[in-house]
């Protein structure tokens, strides 16, 4: 299975969760985007300058392992074309959430998230596959 993964998710693997953990082992493809690394690595960041614990370079070396995806005036048509379609129908989903849900349908990948509010709506309206751990 092709999975793309929400940074809900990259979090829970950099902490350890071993659910995570078993839901990436075997994955056909894994996918993330650009955005969500940087969510991720701006939150590590973060606790690396307060002196918190922190999985920055943890967090870079599984980036590289992985196709990250960027947003590129194409992809902009295509998930502005889906909020619309929300906006109309009086559904809220975050930005983010709408330009995953377009890479991950051109990646042919189910999105793997602990954040079933917006993915759910998503899933629903577009058909895009959806595993919420």
């Amino acid at each position: 299975m092709k999975l793309f993964l929400d940074s809900s998710i990259v979090i829970e693997f950099l902490k350890g969760n071993q659910q995570v953990k078993d839901n990436l082992t075997g994955a056909e493809a894994m996918y993330t985007d650009a955005l969500c690394a940087y969510e991720v690595l701006t939150g590590e960041k973060y606790n690396e300058l307060k002196g918190f614990k922190n999985s920055y370079i943890h967090a870079s070396l599984f980036f590289a392992q992985i196709e990250t995806v960027t947003l590129n005036y194409s992809d902009a048509i295509k998930a502005a074309d889906i909020a619309a379609k929300l906006i109309v129908k009086g559904k809220k989903v975050d930005d983010v959430d709408i330009i995953i849900a377009m890479h991950a349908l051109e990646k042919g990948a189910t999105i793997l998230t602990k954040d079933s509010k917006h993915f759910k709506i998503l899933e629903a309206e577009f058909g895009i596959p959806v595993k919420v751990l």
